[in-house]
């Protein structure tokens, strides 16, 4: 099954969002591509790709994809026990969550970023029900893949839209691995950023988190200012004014 998006969608109000299914010795495939947004939402999964027996696949090309269940996974990618379930996003976004974001419950699971996509898997990216998922593998260029609030950069990666790191999540560049903020584009850092790799900030970033010593560029690095008071405020409600010796 292919899906070519035009503009905004929406599914809602169903049990499984998207469903391809293959019941005896078939493969089950699904790719959503070309341009839009799709947001799939369903109570048992946002999109589900199930095979009995052969490979279940799930390719997701240039474009930005929601995935939410209200009680199991965002996006369930199920094969045969012996045979390959594989998730790959080219270049875009996948945004899944539910009990786990990302579930590869049988066969032999794989899961491949290219051309700077981003992959944001809410409650994890497990294989089995278990925390641990087959390799992530990079075409093209790579991409970001935040499996629960723990977000990796593999290959090298220049962000295609503005990106926010949250107060709890974490964003690790590794030896291996490079991120670009090119001109334009902004990176909003309220948490954690580490780098052994290479970080350039073209762009700008916002930072109130904690961010790394080596980052090369010429962009704007604005900080948020840290104000201390010699006597507790009556409240620590954000966005709330004071007046307060």
């Amino acid at each position: 099954m292919t899906i070519q998006l035009e503009g905004t969608n929406t599914i809602e109000d169903v049990s499984k969002g998207i469903y391809v299914y293959s019941s005896s010795t078939g493969n089950a495939s699904l790719t959503i591509t070309v341009s839009g947004s799709l947001n799939a939402s369903g109570s048992s999964s946002g999109i589900l790709v199930q095979s009995n027996s052969g490979d279940a696949t799930l390719t997701i090309q240039n474009t930005e994809v929601t995935a939410t269940s209200t009680y199991n996974d965002g996006v369930r990618v199920q094969s045969g026990s012996s045979s390959s379930a594989s998730l790959t996003v080219e270049g875009g976004s996948l945004i899944a969550s539910g009990r786990k974001g990302i579930l590869f419950p049988e066969g032999n699971p794989s899961l491949n970023v290219s051309d700077s996509a981003i992959v944001r898997a809410s409650g994890g990216i497990a294989s089995d029900d278990s925390s641990e998922t087959g390799p992530v593998t990079t075409g093209g260029t790579g991409g970001i893949v935040f499996n629960g609030d723990e977000g990796t950069v593999y290959g090298s990666v220049t962000l295609q839209e503005d990106l926010t790191i949250d107060e709890d999540e974490n964003l690790d560049i590794p030896n291996d691995a490079s991120l670009t903020i090119p001109n334009g584009t902004t990176l909003t850092n309220k948490g954690t950023v580490t780098n052994s790799g290479t970080l350039t900030n073209n762009g700008t970033i916002n930072n109130s988190g904690t961010l790394p010593n080596n980052i090369s560029g010429n962009g704007t690095i604005n900080h948020a200012p840290t104000i201390t008071t010699a006597n507790p405020l009556p409240s620590d409600t954000e966005g709330q004014s004071y007046s307060q010796k």
